[in-house]
């Protein structure tokens, strides 16, 4: 039986150290969850070469296991621990989650959908965990009281966050050639600081 008043929505949180990220519930379902006999999750991500990386589908519910679907409805979320995702059946050969736009799509069924016409809900996400990462290694000199030359680089790194953020923010409204260029704009900063590495 097809679901009815049905609304999907998912949260994505990357982790600080870019093995893993969260995914939580948020959707509507009026008591169907408990109905749900396929769920999966498809990862995608534009690699530095505009190369769309598609991980193999990430089950959350394989035959009658249904822990990761329980997690994932719960209100810590189920974690997606990169070791774990592969490409093509083989190791994903990454050792984090490169910065990047992501593309994560959960597809559910009750049994009675034919695919590609299963209910889906994708989240756009923008990774940047190494980018937060290298921010915070950015010079801070501080001085008590607040000198000309520290209010300034205060103020520049103050400015390179709020980039940051709207780089973020350009995913969340699913406009990759901003973001893209937004990205630019930080590793010049970085460049300029000669932070190149963070983990």
């Amino acid at each position: 039986m097809a679901f009815t008043g049905l609304t999907l929505e998912t949260t994505i949180q990357e982790d600080q150290d870019a093995l893993s990220f969260r995914i939580w519930d948020k959707s509507i379902f009026d008591g169907q969850e408990a109905t749900v006999t396929d769920a999966k999750l498809v990862i995608k991500y534009y690699n530095s070469d505009d190369v769309l990386v598609i991980f193999d589908d990430y089950p959350l519910i394989v035959g009658a296991v249904t822990t990761k679907w329980d997690e994932y409805l719960s209100i810590d979320g189920h974690t997606v621990i990169l070791s774990n995702l592969t490409i093509a059946a083989l190791a994903n050969g990454l050792e984090r989650f490169p910065d990047g736009y992501y593309i994560i799509d959960l597809i559910i069924n009750d049994g009675s959908y034919v695919a590609p016409n299963e209910p889906h809900y994708v989240n756009n996400q923008g990774f940047l965990a190494k980018n937060r990462c290298k921010t915070r290694k950015l010079p801070v000199k501080l001085s008590w009281p607040i000198t000309s030359e520290s209010r300034v680089l205060s103020n520049k790194i103050q400015i390179h966050r709020m980039y940051l953020d709207a780089a973020e923010e350009a995913i969340d409204l699913g406009k990759y050639v901003e973001f893209k260029a937004f990205l630019v704009l930080l590793n010049v900063v970085f460049d300029d600081y000669e932070i190149n590495e963070c983990f």
